[in-house]
Protein backbone atom coordinates (compact mmCIF):
# COMPACT_ATOMS: atom_id res chain seq x y z
CA UNK A 1 0.00 0.00 0.00
CA UNK A 2 1.33 3.26 -0.56
CA UNK A 3 0.79 6.74 1.54
CA UNK A 4 0.66 9.92 -0.15
CA UNK A 5 1.85 13.47 1.71
CA UNK A 6 0.05 15.89 -0.10
CA UNK A 7 1.33 19.09 1.11
CA UNK A 8 -1.36 22.19 0.59
CA UNK A 9 0.13 24.64 1.98
CA UNK A 10 0.06 27.06 -1.07
CA UNK A 11 -3.63 26.46 -0.86
CA UNK A 12 -4.32 27.55 2.23
CA UNK A 13 -2.09 30.70 1.77
CA UNK A 14 -3.95 31.12 -1.25
CA UNK A 15 -7.33 30.95 0.21
CA UNK A 16 -6.57 33.77 2.84
CA UNK A 17 -3.60 35.85 0.51
CA UNK A 18 -4.29 38.43 -1.83
CA UNK A 19 -5.45 37.98 -5.38
CA UNK A 20 -2.36 37.16 -7.23
CA UNK A 21 -1.68 34.09 -4.59
CA UNK A 22 -4.64 32.38 -6.34
CA UNK A 23 -3.73 32.19 -9.99
CA UNK A 24 -0.95 29.59 -11.45
CA UNK A 25 0.23 27.23 -9.11
CA UNK A 26 -2.42 27.63 -6.63
CA UNK A 27 -5.46 26.82 -8.90
CA UNK A 28 -2.85 23.77 -10.14
CA UNK A 29 -2.40 22.37 -6.78
CA UNK A 30 -6.11 23.31 -5.83
CA UNK A 31 -7.37 21.14 -8.77
CA UNK A 32 -4.95 18.50 -8.64
CA UNK A 33 -5.36 17.27 -4.98
CA UNK A 34 -9.37 17.20 -5.77
CA UNK A 35 -8.36 14.54 -8.48
CA UNK A 36 -6.01 12.65 -6.39
CA UNK A 37 -8.35 12.25 -3.75
CA UNK A 38 -11.17 11.14 -6.09
CA UNK A 39 -8.38 8.49 -7.47
CA UNK A 40 -7.58 7.68 -3.92
CA UNK A 41 -10.91 7.16 -2.63
CA UNK A 42 -11.26 4.65 -5.24
CA UNK A 43 -8.66 2.67 -4.40
CA UNK A 44 -8.15 0.25 -1.60
CA UNK A 45 -3.99 0.09 -1.87
CA UNK A 46 -3.09 4.02 -1.81
CA UNK A 47 -4.13 6.21 0.76
CA UNK A 48 -4.13 10.35 0.57
CA UNK A 49 -2.97 12.50 3.43
CA UNK A 50 -3.14 15.80 2.78
CA UNK A 51 0.04 18.11 5.17
CA UNK A 52 -0.19 21.90 5.98
CA UNK A 53 2.95 22.36 7.35
CA UNK A 54 3.49 25.71 7.09
CA UNK A 55 -0.13 27.16 7.75
CA UNK A 56 -1.54 29.81 10.66
CA UNK A 57 -4.94 29.48 12.15
CA UNK A 58 -6.99 31.61 9.86
CA UNK A 59 -5.10 29.85 6.73
CA UNK A 60 -6.45 26.05 8.25
CA UNK A 61 -9.38 27.24 8.84
CA UNK A 62 -10.00 28.57 5.71
CA UNK A 63 -8.57 25.17 4.18
CA UNK A 64 -10.57 23.18 5.54
CA UNK A 65 -13.97 25.66 4.97
CA UNK A 66 -12.96 25.34 1.35
CA UNK A 67 -13.06 21.49 1.67
CA UNK A 68 -16.73 21.95 2.46
CA UNK A 69 -17.67 22.29 -1.10
CA UNK A 70 -15.73 19.64 -2.40
CA UNK A 71 -17.27 16.47 -3.87
CA UNK A 72 -15.18 14.12 -2.17
CA UNK A 73 -13.97 14.49 1.35
CA UNK A 74 -9.84 14.16 2.41
CA UNK A 75 -9.68 11.26 4.90
CA UNK A 76 -6.77 12.50 7.25
CA UNK A 77 -5.29 16.35 7.04
CA UNK A 78 -2.20 16.76 8.86
CA UNK A 79 -0.84 19.50 10.32
CA UNK A 80 1.15 20.97 13.84
CA UNK A 81 -0.51 22.17 16.71
CA UNK A 82 -1.78 25.68 16.50
CA UNK A 83 -2.64 27.75 20.05
CA UNK A 84 -6.32 28.56 20.82
CA UNK A 85 -7.00 31.81 19.80
CA UNK A 86 -6.97 32.75 24.12
CA UNK A 87 -3.16 31.83 24.49
CA UNK A 88 -1.87 33.37 21.23
CA UNK A 89 -3.15 36.73 22.40
CA UNK A 90 -1.61 36.20 25.68
CA UNK A 91 1.14 35.48 24.22
CA UNK A 92 1.29 38.20 22.00
CA UNK A 93 0.60 40.69 24.87
CA UNK A 94 3.28 38.82 27.32
CA UNK A 95 5.68 38.36 24.29
CA UNK A 96 5.18 40.94 21.67
CA UNK A 97 3.89 40.27 18.25
CA UNK A 98 7.11 39.16 16.73
CA UNK A 99 8.61 36.94 19.01
CA UNK A 100 5.11 35.57 19.91
CA UNK A 101 4.86 34.57 16.58
CA UNK A 102 7.85 33.11 15.99
CA UNK A 103 7.27 30.89 19.32
CA UNK A 104 3.94 30.02 17.44
CA UNK A 105 5.65 28.49 14.34
CA UNK A 106 8.50 26.62 16.61
CA UNK A 107 5.65 25.07 18.15
CA UNK A 108 3.34 23.82 15.20
CA UNK A 109 6.47 22.75 13.76
CA UNK A 110 7.92 20.79 16.26
CA UNK A 111 4.44 18.82 17.04
CA UNK A 112 4.09 18.57 13.21
CA UNK A 113 7.49 16.84 13.03
CA UNK A 114 7.03 14.48 16.19
CA UNK A 115 2.90 13.46 14.06
CA UNK A 116 4.96 12.71 10.98
CA UNK A 117 7.63 10.73 12.91
CA UNK A 118 4.81 8.81 14.34
CA UNK A 119 3.10 8.24 11.09
CA UNK A 120 5.93 7.56 9.45
CA UNK A 121 6.60 5.12 12.05
CA UNK A 122 3.72 2.88 11.23
CA UNK A 123 3.35 4.02 7.78
CA UNK A 124 2.60 1.44 5.19
CA UNK A 125 5.09 0.82 2.75
CA UNK A 126 6.33 3.52 0.30
CA UNK A 127 5.39 6.82 2.16
CA UNK A 128 5.68 9.90 -0.72
CA UNK A 129 5.97 13.41 0.30
CA UNK A 130 4.77 15.60 -2.60
CA UNK A 131 4.72 19.41 -2.92
CA UNK A 132 2.89 21.14 -5.67
CA UNK A 133 5.71 24.47 -4.89
CA UNK A 134 7.42 24.52 -2.27
CA UNK A 135 9.54 21.71 0.26
CA UNK A 136 8.50 22.13 3.46
CA UNK A 137 11.16 23.02 5.83
CA UNK A 138 12.82 20.12 8.19
CA UNK A 139 11.25 17.43 7.78
CA UNK A 140 11.74 14.50 9.69
CA UNK A 141 14.75 11.93 7.69
CA UNK A 142 13.37 9.02 7.10
CA UNK A 143 15.16 6.07 4.61
CA UNK A 144 11.48 4.92 3.33
CA UNK A 145 10.48 8.57 2.59
CA UNK A 146 10.42 9.87 -0.94
CA UNK A 147 10.27 13.22 -1.66
CA UNK A 148 8.82 14.68 -5.04
CA UNK A 149 8.09 18.55 -6.24
CA UNK A 150 6.34 19.94 -9.06
CA UNK A 151 9.00 22.79 -11.18
CA UNK A 152 5.93 24.68 -12.66
CA UNK A 153 8.67 27.01 -14.26
CA UNK A 154 12.23 29.00 -14.55
CA UNK A 155 11.10 32.27 -15.04
CA UNK A 156 13.33 34.26 -12.06
CA UNK A 157 16.40 32.12 -13.49
CA UNK A 158 15.40 33.27 -16.52
CA UNK A 159 14.09 36.57 -16.46
CA UNK A 160 15.09 37.65 -13.67
CA UNK A 161 14.86 41.42 -14.77
CA UNK A 162 10.71 40.66 -14.59
CA UNK A 163 10.80 39.07 -11.13
CA UNK A 164 10.69 40.50 -7.56
CA UNK A 165 13.72 39.29 -4.98
CA UNK A 166 11.61 36.92 -3.44
CA UNK A 167 10.97 35.03 -6.45
CA UNK A 168 15.07 35.08 -7.17
CA UNK A 169 15.62 34.04 -3.40
CA UNK A 170 12.89 31.23 -3.58
CA UNK A 171 14.64 29.59 -6.66
CA UNK A 172 17.95 29.99 -4.56
CA UNK A 173 16.65 28.24 -2.17
CA UNK A 174 15.34 25.58 -4.52
CA UNK A 175 18.89 25.41 -6.12
CA UNK A 176 20.23 23.83 -2.79
CA UNK A 177 17.10 21.70 -2.45
CA UNK A 178 16.71 20.17 -5.69
CA UNK A 179 19.52 17.85 -5.46
CA UNK A 180 17.94 15.83 -2.19
CA UNK A 181 14.75 15.17 -3.79
CA UNK A 182 13.53 11.85 -5.06
CA UNK A 183 11.86 12.87 -8.00
CA UNK A 184 11.09 16.04 -10.18
CA UNK A 185 7.59 16.59 -11.82
CA UNK A 186 7.38 19.32 -14.95
CA UNK A 187 4.92 20.68 -15.91
CA UNK A 188 5.47 20.67 -19.84
CA UNK A 189 8.65 19.64 -22.30
CA UNK A 190 9.96 23.00 -22.53
CA UNK A 191 10.08 23.30 -18.58
CA UNK A 192 11.91 20.17 -18.17
CA UNK A 193 14.31 21.49 -20.73
CA UNK A 194 14.94 25.00 -18.94
CA UNK A 195 15.12 22.83 -15.60
CA UNK A 196 18.39 21.17 -17.26
CA UNK A 197 19.77 23.65 -18.83
CA UNK A 198 20.05 25.46 -15.37
CA UNK A 199 21.08 22.13 -13.33
CA UNK A 200 22.60 19.42 -15.81
CA UNK A 201 23.21 17.70 -12.41
CA UNK A 202 19.53 16.66 -12.12
CA UNK A 203 19.64 15.13 -15.90
CA UNK A 204 20.20 11.47 -13.41
CA UNK A 205 16.92 12.05 -11.51
CA UNK A 206 14.01 10.97 -12.51
CA UNK A 207 11.84 13.50 -13.87
CA UNK A 208 8.42 13.43 -15.12
CA UNK A 209 6.17 15.16 -17.88
CA UNK A 210 2.35 15.81 -16.47
CA UNK A 211 0.12 18.71 -18.17
CA UNK A 212 -2.05 20.47 -16.19
CA UNK A 213 -5.89 20.52 -17.32
CA UNK A 214 -8.62 22.79 -16.59
CA UNK A 215 -11.66 22.98 -14.26
CA UNK A 216 -15.07 21.66 -15.63
CA UNK A 217 -16.38 25.01 -15.55
CA UNK A 218 -14.55 25.77 -18.70
CA UNK A 219 -16.50 24.69 -21.14
CA UNK A 220 -18.02 25.67 -24.27
CA UNK A 221 -21.54 25.30 -23.50
CA UNK A 222 -23.20 28.61 -22.72
CA UNK A 223 -24.40 29.42 -19.23
CA UNK A 224 -27.77 31.14 -18.22
CA UNK A 225 -26.07 33.88 -16.23
CA UNK A 226 -23.17 34.52 -18.98
CA UNK A 227 -24.48 37.16 -20.67
CA UNK A 228 -25.31 39.34 -16.94
CA UNK A 229 -21.95 38.65 -15.73
CA UNK A 230 -20.91 40.17 -18.79
CA UNK A 231 -23.15 43.15 -18.41
CA UNK A 232 -21.59 43.84 -14.72
CA UNK A 233 -18.79 45.18 -17.07
CA UNK A 234 -20.28 46.53 -19.90
CA UNK A 235 -20.04 43.74 -21.97
CA UNK A 236 -22.04 41.84 -24.82
CA UNK A 237 -21.48 38.54 -26.45
CA UNK A 238 -18.60 38.72 -29.09
CA UNK A 239 -18.08 42.41 -28.43
CA UNK A 240 -14.32 42.22 -27.43
CA UNK A 241 -10.74 40.55 -27.30
CA UNK A 242 -9.74 39.17 -24.25
CA UNK A 243 -6.46 38.47 -22.31
CA UNK A 244 -6.19 36.93 -19.47
CA UNK A 245 -2.64 37.29 -16.71
CA UNK A 246 -1.02 38.80 -13.99
CA UNK A 247 -0.34 42.48 -15.14
CA UNK A 248 3.35 42.03 -15.08
CA UNK A 249 6.01 42.87 -17.71
CA UNK A 250 6.62 39.19 -18.33
CA UNK A 251 2.98 38.88 -19.71
CA UNK A 252 4.23 41.34 -22.60
CA UNK A 253 0.73 42.97 -22.68
CA UNK A 254 2.87 45.93 -23.48
CA UNK A 255 3.50 44.53 -27.03
CA UNK A 256 -0.95 43.64 -27.01
CA UNK A 257 -1.11 47.67 -26.32
CA UNK A 258 0.86 48.97 -29.42
CA UNK A 259 -0.37 46.18 -31.48
CA UNK A 260 -3.97 47.38 -30.45
CA UNK A 261 -3.50 50.83 -31.15
CA UNK A 262 -1.83 50.25 -34.42
CA UNK A 263 -4.90 47.81 -35.01
CA UNK A 264 -7.63 50.50 -34.07
CA UNK A 265 -5.69 53.33 -36.14
CA UNK A 266 -6.16 50.98 -39.34
CA UNK A 267 -9.97 49.94 -38.50
CA UNK A 268 -11.50 52.22 -36.40
CA UNK A 269 -14.52 51.49 -34.52
CA UNK A 270 -15.03 48.21 -35.78
CA UNK A 271 -12.06 47.40 -33.49
CA UNK A 272 -13.60 45.00 -30.61
CA UNK A 273 -12.90 46.44 -27.41
CA UNK A 274 -9.85 44.94 -25.36
CA UNK A 275 -10.11 43.17 -22.21
CA UNK A 276 -7.04 42.37 -19.47
CA UNK A 277 -8.09 40.30 -17.33
CA UNK A 278 -6.25 39.45 -13.71
CA UNK A 279 -4.56 40.45 -10.71
CA UNK A 280 -2.49 43.37 -10.66
CA UNK A 281 1.00 42.67 -10.60
CA UNK A 282 4.44 44.76 -9.89
CA UNK A 283 4.67 47.25 -12.93
CA UNK A 284 0.84 47.36 -13.50
CA UNK A 285 0.96 51.13 -13.15
CA UNK A 286 3.22 51.49 -16.48
CA UNK A 287 0.57 49.40 -18.63
CA UNK A 288 -1.94 52.25 -16.94
CA UNK A 289 0.39 54.72 -18.41
CA UNK A 290 0.63 53.32 -21.85
CA UNK A 291 -2.78 52.82 -22.21
CA UNK A 292 -3.35 56.55 -21.85
CA UNK A 293 -0.74 57.60 -23.74
CA UNK A 294 -2.07 55.69 -26.61
CA UNK A 295 -4.94 57.13 -26.45
CA UNK A 296 -7.02 53.71 -25.58
CA UNK A 297 -8.65 54.59 -22.79
CA UNK A 298 -12.87 53.46 -23.31
CA UNK A 299 -11.17 50.62 -25.51
CA UNK A 300 -9.05 48.99 -22.82
CA UNK A 301 -11.26 47.51 -19.63
CA UNK A 302 -9.25 45.98 -16.92
CA UNK A 303 -11.19 43.70 -15.27
CA UNK A 304 -8.97 42.77 -12.08
CA UNK A 305 -9.38 39.22 -10.60
CA UNK A 306 -11.95 37.91 -11.56
CA UNK A 307 -14.08 34.37 -9.69
CA UNK A 308 -13.53 30.78 -11.85
CA UNK A 309 -17.49 31.59 -12.99
CA UNK A 310 -16.70 34.66 -14.19
CA UNK A 311 -13.22 33.89 -16.21
CA UNK A 312 -15.59 31.31 -17.55
CA UNK A 313 -17.69 33.58 -19.26
CA UNK A 314 -15.40 35.95 -20.68
CA UNK A 315 -14.38 33.47 -22.53
CA UNK A 316 -16.72 31.92 -23.58
CA UNK A 317 -18.26 35.31 -25.16
CA UNK A 318 -14.90 36.62 -26.77
CA UNK A 319 -14.61 37.18 -30.20
CA UNK A 320 -10.65 35.77 -29.46
CA UNK A 321 -8.20 34.99 -26.93
CA UNK A 322 -4.69 36.78 -27.43
CA UNK A 323 -2.00 35.75 -25.05
CA UNK A 324 1.39 37.25 -25.77
CA UNK A 325 3.51 35.93 -22.94
CA UNK A 326 7.32 36.07 -23.22
CA UNK A 327 7.89 32.94 -21.57
CA UNK A 328 5.71 30.35 -19.39
CA UNK A 329 5.82 26.85 -18.02
CA UNK A 330 2.61 25.15 -19.44
CA UNK A 331 0.34 28.30 -20.11
CA UNK A 332 -2.65 27.53 -18.55
CA UNK A 333 -4.75 30.45 -19.68
CA UNK A 334 -4.19 29.31 -23.73
CA UNK A 335 -6.14 25.45 -22.45
CA UNK A 336 -8.56 27.31 -20.46
CA UNK A 337 -9.46 28.98 -23.81
CA UNK A 338 -9.59 26.18 -26.25
CA UNK A 339 -11.39 24.34 -23.80
CA UNK A 340 -14.16 27.31 -24.17
CA UNK A 341 -14.46 26.89 -27.32
CA UNK A 342 -12.51 30.15 -28.40
CA UNK A 343 -10.26 30.63 -30.82
CA UNK A 344 -6.79 31.55 -29.96
CA UNK A 345 -3.68 33.68 -31.08
CA UNK A 346 -0.87 33.39 -28.53
CA UNK A 347 3.22 33.79 -29.17
CA UNK A 348 4.85 31.06 -30.23
CA UNK A 349 6.64 29.82 -26.99
CA UNK A 350 7.37 26.52 -26.96
CA UNK A 351 5.26 25.72 -23.78
CA UNK A 352 2.11 27.12 -25.78
CA UNK A 353 3.02 25.18 -28.56
CA UNK A 354 3.09 21.84 -26.42
CA UNK A 355 -0.03 22.61 -25.40
CA UNK A 356 -2.21 24.58 -28.59
CA UNK A 357 -0.50 22.00 -31.18
CA UNK A 358 -1.86 23.32 -34.16
CA UNK A 359 -5.21 24.89 -32.95
CA UNK A 360 -3.98 28.27 -32.59
CA UNK A 361 -2.73 30.87 -34.75
CA UNK A 362 0.89 31.83 -33.61
CA UNK A 363 2.87 35.47 -33.66
CA UNK A 364 6.29 36.50 -32.57
CA UNK A 365 5.81 38.12 -29.15
CA UNK A 366 8.22 40.84 -29.90
CA UNK A 367 6.74 41.77 -32.64
CA UNK A 368 3.93 44.39 -32.82
CA UNK A 369 3.66 44.39 -36.28
CA UNK A 370 3.42 41.17 -36.88
CA UNK A 371 0.63 40.74 -33.64
CA UNK A 372 -1.67 43.29 -34.97
CA UNK A 373 -1.96 42.07 -38.74
CA UNK A 374 -2.65 38.27 -37.33
CA UNK A 375 -5.42 39.93 -34.80
CA UNK A 376 -6.72 42.34 -37.49
CA UNK A 377 -7.21 39.00 -39.65
CA UNK A 378 -9.17 36.58 -36.78
CA UNK A 379 -11.54 39.29 -35.66
CA UNK A 380 -12.22 39.63 -39.56
CA UNK A 381 -12.75 36.35 -40.62
CA UNK A 382 -15.62 34.17 -38.96
CA UNK A 383 -14.49 30.97 -40.96
CA UNK A 384 -11.32 31.22 -39.68
CA UNK A 385 -12.37 31.81 -36.32
CA UNK A 386 -14.92 28.37 -36.45
CA UNK A 387 -12.28 26.68 -37.35
CA UNK A 388 -10.05 27.64 -34.89
CA UNK A 389 -12.47 26.59 -32.12
CA UNK A 390 -13.02 23.09 -33.52
CA UNK A 391 -9.51 22.64 -33.48
CA UNK A 392 -9.17 23.52 -29.94
CA UNK A 393 -12.06 22.10 -28.75
CA UNK A 394 -10.55 18.69 -30.12
CA UNK A 395 -6.87 19.71 -28.60
CA UNK A 396 -8.47 20.18 -25.11
CA UNK A 397 -9.69 16.90 -24.82
CA UNK A 398 -6.48 15.58 -24.01
CA UNK A 399 -5.78 17.16 -20.62
CA UNK A 400 -7.77 16.63 -17.98
CA UNK A 401 -7.25 16.60 -14.02
CA UNK A 402 -8.43 12.53 -13.91
CA UNK A 403 -5.05 11.80 -16.19
CA UNK A 404 -2.81 14.06 -14.61
CA UNK A 405 -3.41 12.78 -11.20
CA UNK A 406 -2.90 9.04 -12.44
CA UNK A 407 0.19 10.11 -13.29
CA UNK A 408 1.17 11.69 -10.46
CA UNK A 409 0.43 8.53 -8.82
CA UNK A 410 2.12 6.61 -10.54
CA UNK A 411 5.38 8.44 -11.31
CA UNK A 412 5.56 8.40 -6.94
CA UNK A 413 4.91 5.03 -6.83
CA UNK A 414 7.59 4.22 -9.40
CA UNK A 415 10.12 5.64 -7.07
CA UNK A 416 10.32 2.51 -4.38
CA UNK A 417 13.64 2.90 -3.20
Amino acid sequence: MSSFLFDASVIAHGLTGQALARTGVYRYANSLLRAMAMECSWSSDQSLITLLPQVDRQQRLAFKSELESWPVRLPQILGGAVLPFRASSWLQRLLGGRVASGLERRIQMATLQYRLKELLRIAPIDPVYFTPYDLAPRLPPSPCLRRVICIHDLIPVLFPEHCQSSSREFFSRLQLQLPGVDGIICVSNSTRDDLLRWLPQLDCKPIAVIPHAVDDCFSHGYCSQDLSLLADFGLGDKQYILSVGTLEPRKNLGTLLTAYAKLTGRLGEAVPRLVLCGPAGWGGLALQDQIRSLQLEGKVLLTGFVANEVLAALYRCAVCFVFPSLYEGFGLPVLEAISSGTPVLSSNHPAMAEVLGEAALTFNPLDADQLSVQLERIIQDQELQQHLRLLGLDRAQQFSWESSARQTIAFARSLRR
